[in-house]
């Protein structure tokens, strides 16, 4: 029986990850029966989960009954696809974002991390735009956006039969990628994803936030999308 005790959770998946995390669980090879009961027995305590929020809560619970229903039918010979995949995969980028999340409230914390606001028409962008230090959530949300994007786009690949090799994106190399690039003008991080992996966008992002640590890139947000620029004096 699993422990269904967990501390402060913030959505659907962070309360899931955390029941997984306490029963020390292989995200790859989730007990989906238990992990259902676990989750809706929480859900049951009206007191864990405000009433404005539960839709979201009971979305998801929705998605692993059916999980579950699917695992305990009668396999038929032509499926071969794993039902518990696609939640794997949203589960894995959902824990990268908390891992990568936590290097940028590091930045933040050091002062390394330096958010300026992008022009509406980016012909007149000015070499010195306005730096706003108090808020880098848009940044924390663009990228968590355009990570669940890549997420369930993986997913829908291999869904449909297309085997990827799997890579394996160094920070290092993301980082002589941005230092080789011509950013003069401000210049969307996804312009330097080859694969839309999962992985080579979480590199890219840790390498722009060391290049903003040493004060050679600057990162703006328009319209939830991230745009980098290098500094002057660089």
């Amino acid at each position: 029986m699993l422990h269904v005790e967990v501390s402060a959770f913030e959505g659907p998946l962070d309360l899931l990850l955390q029941l997984i995390r306490k029963n020390e669980i292989p995200i790859e090879d989730i007990p989906i029966a238990e992990i259902t009961d676990a989750y809706v027995s929480i859900l049951e305590d009206k007191s864990t989960v405000r009433e404005e929020e539960m839709g979201d809560f009971l979305v998801l619970a929705s998605e692993l009954l059916y999980i579950k229903s699917r695992i305990l039918l009668p396999v038929e010979e032509e499926e071969e696809e794993d039902p518990r995949e696609a939640l794997v995969k949203r589960l894995q980028a959902y824990e990268a974002f908390l891992a990568v999340s936590k290097t940028l409230q590091a930045y933040e914390k050091a002062g390394a991390v330096r958010l300026s606001k992008l022009p509406s028409d980016l012909s007149a962008y000015s070499t010195e735009p306005v730096e706003i230090t108090k808020d880098v959530g848009a940044l924390y949300l663009a990228f968590r956006d355009a990570l669940q994007t890549r997420a369930r786009e993986e997913a829908s690949r291999e869904a449909i039969g297309e085997i990827i090799e799997r890579e394996v994106f160094e920070v290092e190399t993301a980082i002589e990628t941005l230092l080789d690039a011509p950013l003069e003008k401000p210049t969307p991080l996804g312009h330097f994803v080859r694969t839309q992996a999962v992985g080579e966008w979480i590199a890219l992002f840790i390498a722009m936030l060391e290049l903003m640590k040493r004060n050679i890139l600057q990162a703006l947000v328009k319209q939830n999308e991230i745009y980098l620029h290098r500094r002057e004096a660089y």
